[in-house]
């Protein structure tokens, strides 16, 4: 069994004890909460070690060394403005991490925590879960099938209310959420980005400080396609007809199209009607999948494919789009 540290317990915290708690392969050895009375509702709630939840990583680390307790690794379930310190605390002190994703609040902070995981050897790995779906994975697995990819629309409205630190960012949307969909991409397509151009905004209606709607035009370079067009319109404020979170996608094929639209993959070739492709089958899933994927690496398997040195180019599309929204 892999022991484990997770540092923050509320909010996707939740989850990721759910995930950790169900998980034949890892356990807990202790914790890092900042707040109080979320500690104890989760230690409470799950039945956990309440005498091994600290307040900082070091704290947490000193002590169980003292008691010759071993650490495989940390998890990362906080903001972002606090992973760089925590992943470069943890790594420094020898650890593999696997955060919750953005990798970092900015992209100097990014940097800062690919060179350290590049000087110390260990593995920083960032949880892309929306890659791990069975829709993505069907989707993934179908595209091909019609010839080269031209162009993909993208669109994705929810409307949800969080609370917390979400509704007080400058940009919730491209930070928080759009990051899956931007990753999405270049995984889909095994691409990066060349260039984009796009608009952001906040309708007069949203509960969200910063902007939560947006539209961007990308054009990506695959390494399977070779040029792709993307256009991405979202909203994270939006009052009706929502969406899946995954999003609905539409790929322009050499000979016909491929649809993933409710969580539903359909393949239309050309004059043909569509018809829908059966979802491949996962032994994991989610939040699952990353955590078998990184006790895996921990085990001495491959590199998994969400590692800080590869996604810090999904982050990069992120802040290239906070920039050309600045210049607007």
């Amino acid at each position: 069994m892999v022991n484990l540290v997770q540092i923050g317990m509320g909010g996707m915290g939740e989850t990721w004890l759910k995930t950790v708690l169900a998980s034949s392969e890892a356990r807990y050895c202790a914790f890092v909460e900042v707040n109080d009375e979320v500690a104890r509702t989760q230690v409470a709630k799950y039945k956990l070690d309440g005498d091994h939840v600290y307040r900082t990583l070091p704290e947490a680390l000193r002590a169980l060394a003292s008691e010759g307790k071993q650490v495989d690794g940390v998890l990362i379930i906080t903001p972002p403005r606090f992973h760089k310190e925590q992943s470069i605390q943890a790594l420094e002190a020898g650890l593999p991490v696997l955060s919750e994703k953005p990798l970092a609040d900015t992209i100097e902070a990014a940097r800062d925590i690919v060179e350290m995981a590049e000087r110390t050897g260990k593995l920083h790995m960032v949880a892309q879960n929306y890659r791990y779906s069975q829709p993505v994975q069907t989707l993934r697995a179908t595209l091909g099938e019609l010839g080269k990819v031209g162009a993909v629309c993208v669109q994705f409205f929810k409307g949800p209310h969080f609370g917390g630190f979400r509704e007080e960012m400058p940009y919730p949307l491209i930070v928080d959420m759009s990051i899956h969909h931007f990753d999405m991409m270049r995984y889909l397509l095994d691409a990066d980005l060349v260039s984009l151009k796009g608009y952001s905004w906040n309708p007069e209606w949203s509960w969200y400080k910063g902007d939560a709607s947006a539209t961007l035009g990308l054009r990506l370079e695959s390494r399977q396609f070779g040029p792709v067009y993307a256009s991405y319109t979202a909203s994270w404020c939006s009052r009706g007809s929502e969406t899946p979170w995954n999003g609905n996608w539409r790929f322009e094929c050499e000979n016909g199209v491929i649809n993933l639209v409710d969580d539903m993959v359909r393949v239309q070739e050309s004059g043909t009607e569509p018809r829908l492709i059966e979802p491949v089958p996962l032994a994991h899933s989610g939040q699952a999948y990353l955590l078998h994927e990184f006790i895996q690496a921990l085990r001495g398997g491959p590199a998994p494919a969400t590692r800080c040195q590869d996604n810090i180019k999904s982050l990069e599309i992120v802040f290239q789009a906070l920039h050309e929204f600045a210049a607007h």
